[in-house]
């Protein structure tokens, strides 16, 4: 995975600073008063305590600020939820002549601040609609007058529920840094961390779908839950603070919260494993889903905020479980130098040391601390990992494309082997569907064309020039084929074998463009001093079975039946009756136009393999046009003749088959016609 210092540096570097100064630099020196130190405190509510002349001079000191009240109202005999004021007197020697702003980093749980007896702001809700106003960053404006020389009071209404705090810094300054000040806390502090948990959900989801589309890759699930786990523990935390309408009780809200942060580390755990492709067994995923099961539970019964957070803390502990074991699964990875280790101790290492730290400091009070870490941790982890999940992910797809090119181009390969129109007479998409053995029955017309003397012609060649031969020749005899929605099934040598599933019409059709190509062809051959070239072609129609043959290592498509041996046959005849194209009754009982071509009826023959006589028929459309036309002018004379031949009038029959003779004296069909006359008259 590529590394970003410069950018992790660039997002972590001013939240870093504004999270370690003690307190920004002032922009303007003429006002700025720390309100840090001695603080008056008393438990309880009483709304006189708001007032200047209020006397608190009987109230406990406490030191502002801090990270735990806490034990300190337990102290003064307070309860683990209630009301508690603070105070504090400055003196000012003149009237400030800047508007001013004071501020409160955050007070746990709702608040109000007075100066003067004069409200000047609050954060969350007060009960009996209670919510908490944790982790919003308090700057209120001062009305002009309020403060004044001499003696000044401040004074906070604070309601808690099992957490208070008040964090720094505390102090009244000129309103314009102020709020430019109160801005950049808000951005980092609290916008920044909503923008991060709207991100983490769009992230959960999209690592969501993409497992539902990949499931056998569990480790985006579990990264989903993850991700999901942390929106929901940051999301809702601020939503309470910018939406406290919403219609979920501060106890719901918090323990959401506390069940995504419990959660997410036995989903991490999981997702590391399912990573670094370990296999998890059943126990174990059963083990560590029940995990954040149970936290929700306990969670969920507690009773009130108290003992929610007590629950949670003792979850917490067993989180260390997680955290351990997948630090070890990290140093395992790198151990046998798989880059995975590198990344995912990357990621975790510092969400875990500022996860120790929280909880040594707000948990486990081993030391005072203002502001929480961890949280700020967790998205920046997700983040990483999402970055090298998509990062695989788009090499992987990249890697796919790859393979997806190379496959087009190997099953283009295969189609030259097998042509797509045979897959899809079998029922298959897809060439890796095909089975041995696989077959289907259906009536299509057959077209077998066969160079004749081809033999003679490939003895005067060179094998090289055999096949340049070939090859020339059939590259110009496909189109024609295809022009008329058929395909070829075979090359067999010199030999071509089409087949046609649409209609008879359109495999006549092929065979006349055929023979117009081969005119080209020819006259390009003679160009080049070439020997022309000469072919029969015979069309046949009826049912035929389409299948494989072979074995699993080596199998081949074919297509079987006597419609095949017959087109076969027929085209054996081109060169007796020497026709360019002869086609069967078959073929021409289908013809839905007969009338469009110009056919002629040659003989009635008996074919090796066939069981009964078969009529069959020139179309005569593609010979060269002098022939066209004579052949035209004899046709009604040359079928007069037939029918006397096959009544047996065999002397009327020869007068007619001269007669033909006169006008196309090469007429091969009237011939053999007038030779039989002959022996039989």
């Amino acid at each position: 995975m590529r590394r970003h210092p410069t950018f992790i540096a660039f997002l972590i570097g001013p939240l870093a600073f504004f999270l370690a100064a003690p307190a920004p630099l002032q922009a303007d020196p003429h006002f700025s008063r720390s309100l840090a130190g001695e603080w008056r405190l008393m438990t309880g509510d009483d709304p006189g305590r708001a007032q200047a002349d209020y006397d608190d001079s009987h109230w406990m000191t406490v030191t502002l600020p801090t990270g735990n009240l806490l034990p300190i109202l337990q102290q003064a005999g307070a309860s683990t939820s209630g009301y508690y004021w603070l105070r504090k007197s400055f003196e000012l020697s003149e009237t400030p002549t800047v508007p001013l702003s004071i501020q409160f980093r955050e007070i746990m749980n709702a608040s109000e601040v007075y100066i003067n007896g004069e409200k000047v702001g609050t954060s969350g809700r007060f009960p009996p609609m209670f919510r908490s106003g944790w982790s919003n960053f308090q700057s209120y404006a001062v009305r002009e007058g309020v403060l004044r020389p001499g003696r000044n009071t401040v004074a906070v209404r604070v309601y808690y529920d099992a957490e208070a705090w008040v964090l720094g810094p505390l102090r009244i300054l000129d309103r314009t840094q102020a709020e430019s000040e109160a801005m950049l806390y808000s951005f980092f502090l609290v916008n920044a961390l909503q923008g991060f948990a709207f991100l983490l959900i769009f992230v959960a989801l999209f690592f969501g779908i993409f497992y539902f589309q990949r499931s056998k890759e569990t480790e985006y699930l579990y990264f989903s839950f993850a991700s999901f786990s942390v929106a929901l523990s940051i999301s809702l935390s601020y939503l309470e603070n910018l939406y406290p309408a919403l219609p979920l009780s501060s106890q719901s809200i918090f323990v959401m919260t506390q069940s995504g942060l419990l959660s997410f580390p036995a989903f991490l755990s999981l997702f590391v494993h399912q990573y670094s492709r370990r296999t998890i067994s059943l126990p174990r995923k059963a083990l560590t889903f029940s995990f954040p099961a149970l936290a929700v539970i306990a969670l969920v019964l507690a009773e009130d905020r108290t003992e929610a957070l007590e629950r949670r803390n003792l979850f917490l502990l067993a989180v260390s479980v997680f955290i351990v074991d997948i630090l070890v699964h990290a140093f395992i990875l790198i151990r046998e130098k798989d880059r995975r280790g590198l990344m995912i101790m990357a990621a975790i290492l510092p969400t875990v040391i500022l996860g120790i730290h929280d909880a040594l400091a707000f948990s486990l009070d081993f030391f005072e601390m203002k502001v929480a870490l961890f949280v700020y941790a967790f998205p920046l982890l997700l983040i990483i990992i999402a970055a090298h999940l998509t990062n695989r992910f788009v090499s992987s797809l990249t890697e796919a494309e790859k393979l997806n090119v190379v496959l087009k181009e190997t099953m283009d390969s295969f189609a030259r082997f097998v042509p797509v129109e045979f897959l899809n007479h079998l029922k298959k998409s897809r060439i890796t569907d095909v089975q041995v053995g696989d077959a289907i029955k259906g009536n299509m017309t057959v077209i077998f064309c066969d160079i004749r003397n081809f033999t003679a012609m490939s003895e005067a060649m060179s094998p090289d020039d055999n096949f340049r031969f070939l090859n020339s020749y059939l590259e110009r005899m496909e189109p024609s084929i295809k022009k008329h929605h058929g395909f070829v099934d075979k090359f067999i040598g010199d030999a071509i074998m089409a087949l046609f599933a649409d209609s008879a019409e359109e495999a006549v059709l092929a065979a006349i463009d055929m023979r117009h190509a081969l005119r080209t062809y020819n006259d390009m051959q003679i160009r080049q001093s070439k020997q022309p070239v000469e072919f029969g072609i015979g069309v046949n129609s009826g049912e035929v079975i389409l299948g494989t043959v072979g074995t699993t290592s080596r199998m081949d498509t074919t297509v079987i039946g006597e419609t095949v041996n017959l087109a076969s046959r027929i085209e054996s005849l081109t060169k007796k009756y020497g026709a360019a194209i002869l086609i069967s009754s078959h073929v021409y009982d289908r013809l839905p136009r007969p009338e469009v071509f110009h056919i002629r009826e040659i003989d009635l023959v008996q074919v090796r393999g066939s069981r009964k006589p078969i009529k069959v028929y020139e179309v005569f459309d593609a010979d060269e046009p002098d022939l066209f036309e004579k052949k035209k002018r004899v046709v009604e004379s040359f079928a007069a003749a037939l029918s006397q031949y096959r009544v047996g009038n065999f002397q009327e029959a020869a007068t007619r088959f001269e007669q033909c003779l006169t006008i196309l004296p090469d007429d091969t069909p009237s011939q053999l016609y007038l030779d039989r006359c002959r022996k039989y008259a």
